[in-house]
């Protein structure tokens, strides 16, 4: 029951990161020449890039923390169990990082 919970616990952590980079991207973060940037577009409203940049933070720092928890801290408590739970963290943290390079844009 709990690796079963750990693993679940595990997956949603990977979709709040998802949802992290989603919003960073909608923000219009952007990768150019020696580091980030954000797009500025003529009919955005700062405001609502703050909240979009702000969400996308948390949301990728929040999956960052509890992952890194659930791989270093307590966990289940038989062997297995827990490597099941890296398993299944690590996997997240591929596939996180994956759609991070696949979405985020390079501009010149």
């Amino acid at each position: 029951m709990r690796t079963g919970s750990a693993v679940l616990a595990a997956v949603a952590m990977t979709l709040v990161g998802l949802f992290g980079v989603i919003m960073l991207t909608a923000s219009g973060l952007s990768w150019a020449g020696s580091g980030f940037t954000i797009a500025e577009y003529p009919d955005s409203d700062d405001s609502e890039r703050v909240i979009g940049l702000t969400l996308g933070a948390l949301g990728v720092a929040i999956w960052a923390l509890v992952s890194a928890l659930m791989v270093w801290g307590g966990g289940p408590a038989g062997h297995g169990d827990r490597r099941a739970v890296r398993v299944v963290v690590g996997a997240g943290a591929v596939l996180v990082a994956a759609i991070f390079l696949a979405v985020v844009p390079v501009r010149p």
